[in-house]
């Protein structure tokens, strides 16, 4: 499959990319501008060479070969024994978001530790070999919460390394959830991992009380995403009640970050105790709990830090929670001060800090492992670390919307990435959601390509790009093996040119804006378009960004002397194959304004009952239906079906075409709206000259059809002689295509050569007169 993303653009010449700008927009929440190469190989790989991007760690890890993946044994074979050779033989390993690939210096460290064991014995928990960099086992713990505060933003006294996590969340509820009779809810988010919800349920339960009517659910406003908005106005309406909010940093089925110093001051506001879930934020975002004043958090430390599976968590407690005086916990030996630890006197003393909430002596082996992995992260910073994630999403991201644009069928999108856009409120991980018919397939191909990603049924592919070790080339080469995957296994089938019009009819993509990786400005107007519709069925526009310097570099292309309507009409036909005059109605749009219908006319809107059915309006009708007073588009309720459906409701009504009105049946018009349909003659005539001037693939074939079918109805309208002008003027004289329908229409009814306006046009083309006698030669057979 290599080559597939290469071979769609072959016009692309190389361009480099400003990432250090690119970086900087980023955390703006700007989308940069990519150049027109970034699909290449070549580009991938500049990015993975340049000064202006942190540096990977991938060289600290160790990364399994795909002939490795497939092993069956620990003893080594001739396939496995040896590492891969090459990055293309390395396994595509975009699952941190699950379980981290592996230190090299945990390796080292856990060999210090049975070195150390199996040297002094118990005398490790108090002292340290001189040459091991392990400390005494005693301070080891203390030692990774020191490590760890620079990950999470927090001071060496507020987090301890203890557990795992839902033991922790747990151990937090136990100390900072004391419900009363009117303040018992628990505010958490409406799908949370199974394990936080069982925890959240059970903490509930353990104080009698019942989870349907104390856990208050924040439900996502669009399917997928939770809102700040919303949550805020959650904790508005239930203040009252709130005893707890726990919710997640990152959502780990969508992949958004929420924006916990927000949320956090809005708790703090109302004096409700906080406390976040950082399972895949810890490692992936920056954060800052102290400053942010956030209760308590918990995380894992084997997805985005790397200790192992199952390995010891982390949590903060912020220091006003900390102090002696005001401790509240479950209580713990290992929570005791390690002053008077051992002494025995059972009076329990807990050690300052978020230490005090230790219960149990940790395991060793457990934080072996975590500072084997913390000794990576000494290296870099969150700050850089998060730059390089930034740009390497975007870039994943960016691959993703290329190769949903060329791989659309039947109006829809072979896929739909439902993380957030905005980079700021998303971490490593993209969340694509598949078919559920198109998952299963999907899914064996990618491990089948060597891929190695998280998969969530139905549909949910976890696509996480981790700056510590991958890199820009990962990117690129899982993107050969998904669009395989999905052109192969599913309804995604590449879109190649055609020779009439646009294989399929995707206004809804262009009305989304999804995936948009170009921008066409006409005056006012600006479309958010696909470089991989709009370059493959107009050659302008594929020409321009080859050879156009800064509209490839900028990915914006300016239609300053065009008419808006007419450009508007040419990107419906690159994305659907068709366009539809949107012309004012003299019945249904008396004193509108045609640019308030043109608006109007964009979007889909709900009827006038807010239990009906939504609709789509495309085009002008005439109505009669008594209830209306047409200030506004609908649905025409006059027409018949060729399909015989009931065109009213359901998804039918967005390509039924078959109304009275519209123009393949213009005569069932009354006279009093002709004059205005009338008007598409001049713009079919408008809509020929720019698909001339754009080398648009089967425009003009579609304009002939529907101008010839135009005059047979609108030949003696003054509009006729208007167009007609207007066909002579902007083509050539061998361009017979529009030419020889003014000529025969002329030629079938003669009486027009008495129209002044007829006779003008013959004086001043003898085109159309040596047009019409050739159509009367015809026509009388001499």
């Amino acid at each position: 499959s290599v080559g597939i993303l290469q071979d769609k653009y072959p016009y692309h010449q190389y361009i480099a990319m400003d990432a250090a700008a690119a970086i900087k927009q980023l955390r703006q929440g700007q989308k940069p501008q990519w150049p027109a190469n970034t699909e290449s190989l070549e580009f991938a790989h500049s990015l993975d060479q340049s000064t202006e991007i942190p540096k990977t760690f991938r060289p600290e890890f160790v990364v399994p070969s795909k002939a490795q993946l497939k092993r069956k044994t620990l003893k080594d074979d001739a396939q496995t024994a040896n590492p891969a050779s090459t990055p293309d033989d390395e396994a595509i390993y975009f699952c941190g978001n699950s379980l981290g690939l592996q230190p090299k210096a945990v390796g080292e460290h856990l060999n210090a530790y049975l070195k150390t064991w199996g040297s002094i014995a118990v005398g490790g928990h108090f002292t340290a070999l001189e040459d091991s960099p392990l400390t005494p086992y005693q301070d080891m713990a203390a030692g990774c919460s020191k490590r760890m505060a620079d990950i999470v933003g927090a001071s060496p006294s507020e987090i301890v390394a203890m557990n795992t996590l839902t033991i922790n969340l747990h151990l937090m509820m136990a100390a900072f959830y004391k419900p009363t009779e009117k303040k018992h809810k628990i505010m958490c988010e409406w799908r949370p991992f199974p394990s936080d919800w069982y925890a959240i349920e059970s903490q509930i339960e353990w104080h009698g009380l019942d989870p349907k009517k104390s856990m208050l659910l924040v439900e996502p406003d669009d399917g997928h995403i939770m809102t700040t908005k919303n949550i805020l106005r959650l904790i508005d309406e239930n203040v009252d009640e709130l005893a707890l909010i726990m919710l997640p940093g990152i959502q780990y089925y969508s992949g958004q970050l929420l924006d916990i110093p927000t949320i956090t001051a809005h708790a703090r506001k109302h004096n409700i105790t906080i406390g976040w879930d950082l399972a895949h934020a810890a490692g992936n975002a920056e954060l800052k709990l102290h400053d942010w004043d956030v209760d308590f958090a918990c995380w894992c430390t084997y997805k985005y830090m790397n200790a192992g599976a199952g390995s010891i968590a982390g949590a903060f407690i912020h220091e006003k929670h900390g102090n002696n005086d005001h401790y509240k916990g479950l209580k713990g030996w290992y929570g005791h001060d390690k002053s008077s630890r051992f002494l025995m006197d059972n009076k329990f003393v807990p050690t300052p800090g978020a230490q005090g909430f230790q219960c149990s002596n940790p395991s060793i082996v457990d934080l072996t492992c975590l500072a084997g992995s913390l000794s990576v992260f000494e290296k870099t910073s969150m700050t850089d670390l998060r730059s390089r994630s930034l740009l390497l999403t975007a870039y994943a991201e960016h691959l993703l919307s290329q190769i949903a644009a060329r791989n659309i069928k039947d109006g829809a999108f072979p896929f739909q990435i439902i993380t957030p856009t905005d980079p700021r409120f998303r971490g490593a991980q993209l969340s694509v959601l598949l078919p559920e018919d198109v998952f299963d397939d999907a899914s064996a191909a990618l491990v089948e390509g060597g891929v190695i990603c998280d998969k969530r049924k139905p549909g949910i592919i976890r696509v996480a790009p981790v700056p510590m070790y991958n890199t820009f080339n990962d990117v690129w080469r899982f993107m050969q093996i998904f669009e395989e995957a999905i052109r192969q296994k599913g309804q995604g089938q590449t879109q190649e040119p055609q020779s009439q019009g646009a294989p399929v009819e995707a206004r809804f993509v262009l009305k989304s804006g999804a995936y948009s990786d170009l921008t066409i400005i006409c005056n006012n107007d600006t479309y958010k378009v696909h470089k991989a519709i709009v370059c493959e069925r107009a050659e302008f526009f594929a020409r321009n960004l080859k050879f156009g310097g800064k509209e490839s570099e900028s990915g914006i292309i300016n239609l300053p002397d065009d008419e808006p309507d007419t450009v508007r009409l040419l990107i419906h036909y690159l994305y659907g194959g068709e366009y539809k005059p949107l012309l004012p109605d003299n019945n249904c749009w008396a004193g509108v304004t045609l640019s308030a219908f043109k608006q109007a006319a964009k979007e889909s809107r709900p009827l006038d009952n807010a239990n009906s059915q939504p609709y789509n309006y495309d085009f002008p009708h005439t109505c009669s239906h008594p209830n209306r007073a047409c200030t506004k588009p609908h649905i025409c309720p006059h027409h018949t079906c060729s399909n015989n459906k009931d065109c009213k409701t359901g998804s039918h009504l967005y390509t039924c075409s078959n109304f009275n009105c519209e123009e393949c049946n213009p005569s069932a018009l009354p006279l009093s709206s002709i004059n205005g349909k009338a008007d598409q003659l001049l713009l079919h005539s408008e809509m020929y000259e720019i698909a001339d001037k754009y080398d648009v693939v089967g425009l003009k074939d579609l304009v002939i059809e529907k101008f010839h079918r135009a005059c047979q109805h609108f030949w003696d309208s003054d509009k006729f002689s208007v167009a007609a002008h207007h066909v002579f003027s902007t083509t050539l004289d061998d361009d017979k295509g529009l030419r020889d329908i003014v000529s025969a229409t002329i030629s079938a009814h003669m009486g027009l050569i008495k129209k002044p306006e007829v006779k003008v046009l013959l004086n001043e083309f003898n085109g159309l007169a040596l047009g019409i006698l050739e159509e009367k030669i015809i026509e009388n057979g001499w």
